[in-house]
């Protein structure tokens, strides 16, 4: 069903997980402790170590290969680096402006990004 067929799906869906976020939540807690109790007592310690090692092969495996994007997010989030992140209109026009290849500065009502 396309678009036109049911416009506020999307929206619905919002609304019913809003409303009924702490039912959902408890129910997946309850259920994940189930989970956990079933593999506690059905699983040996072999299968455990498997288990925990299929684990970090695949932690280690997306590590491997998002390592620049955790890097830059790492550094994103260090305090001293968040003022390097803000840029001023000031100083970005004359960035803007070069890749314009216009003389001016930013005309009012346009953004730094811009949009």
């Amino acid at each position: 069903m396309g678009k036109a067929a049911h416009p506020n799906r999307k929206d619905h869906c919002v609304v019913y997980y809003y409303r009924n976020q702490e039912a959902l939540q408890k129910k997946a807690r309850e259920r994940a402790q189930r989970l956990r109790e079933h593999r506690q007592q059905n699983e040996t310690p072999e299968e455990a170590d498997a288990r925990k090692a299929r684990h970090r092969a695949a932690a280690a495996k997306y590590r491997g290969t998002h390592q620049a994007q955790i890097n830059f997010r790492a550094w994103q989030r260090a305090p001293k680096n968040a003022e390097k992140l803000r840029v001023s209109a000031k100083e970005l026009a004359p960035i803007l402006a070069a890749i314009d290849g216009t003389t001016g500065g930013l005309e009012s009502g346009n953004s730094a990004d811009g949009e």
